[in-house]
């Protein structure tokens, strides 16, 4: 079991109370990060790996010191195999209809869903109860929220502040979710299987020819836990702008995040509405 402390600065007026506890799962451990709203500040970046059943894990979120405290809020940050985005307005109405319209059957497991304002936009998806009761336990009230949320959010407020069509990219460790948005409008939210860079290209080539993009000028940034080496490289052989992510929104983050190169890593840690 390790633990790898990328970034932890906590205040000696730390208050458990006015955080906010942002966990994502990873294969074999977890990440997470500590949010004082008092402040508007993270404070904390923290990832831990190596753990082989649930009991190191268990014992791992003893070590952090946060077991058994009450956060002001708590997030788990999940990738469902399959989810949607949907206009709010039809969520309203009936989410099982638009769940078969999108995949042809009903869900196989509890349906949630998770309101973008900023997209006016809904994501529905699948939850796997089992996989997340462990979470669940050691903190009591953690809201499940879909990863896909926290990219559509990020993509959306880049957007708005570039002010012209901009591609997204969350590279996971078998597949992709590309967003394509303009000037704070969501164009396209969708996946793909993927096996290496020259998948991601491909898939990304066809979006920019269907939307029509300039390879040029439209810019592109990618994000996630599985960027290899020569994904950017692989990218930048046919579009001249590619960007790794960086934390967006209204708030501060300790000297020692700012500093941390790989953000892009651990981008949907730093998204609080």
């Amino acid at each position: 079991m390790q633990r790898k402390e990328i970034a932890s600065i906590l205040q000696p007026s730390f208050d458990i109370n006015e955080q906010t506890i942002s966990i994502r799962p990873r294969p074999g451990g977890f990440c997470f990060s500590l949010f004082d709203h008092k402040q508007g500040a993270y404070h904390a970046l923290s990832e831990w790996t190596g753990m082989r059943n649930e009991e190191e894990l268990r014992r791992a979120w003893e070590q952090t010191g946060l077991n058994g405290k009450n956060p002001q809020k708590a997030i788990l940050f999940t990738d469902s195999e399959r989810w949607t985005m949907i206009p709010n307005v039809l969520a309203k109405t009936d989410r099982n209809a638009a769940w078969k319209l999108a995949f042809g059957e009903t869900s196989r497991h509890p349906l949630k869903e998770q309101p973008i304002d900023a997209a006016g936009a809904t994501c529905l998806f699948e939850s796997d109860n089992s996989t997340h009761t462990i979470w669940k336990e050691l903190i009591p009230g953690i809201e499940e929220w879909p990863l896909q949320a926290a990219d559509c959010t990020y993509i959306l407020r880049k957007s708005i502040r570039i002010d012209q069509r901009i591609t997204g990219v969350a590279i996971r460790p078998d597949h992709i979710d590309i967003y394509v948005c303009e000037n704070g409008k969501l164009l396209l939210a969708n996946r793909y299987t993927c096996d290496g860079d020259a998948d991601i290209v491909y898939y990304v080539m066809n979006i920019y020819r269907l939307f029509k993009l300039s390879q040029a000028h439209t810019p592109i940034f990618i994000w996630g836990e599985n960027i290899g080496k020569q994904t950017a490289n692989s990218l930048k052989t046919y579009i001249a702008s590619v960007n790794y992510a960086r934390p967006e929104g209204q708030y501060r983050l300790n000297n020692g995040i700012e500093k941390v190169d790989n953000l892009y890593n651990y981008i949907e840690l730093f998204w609080n509405e």
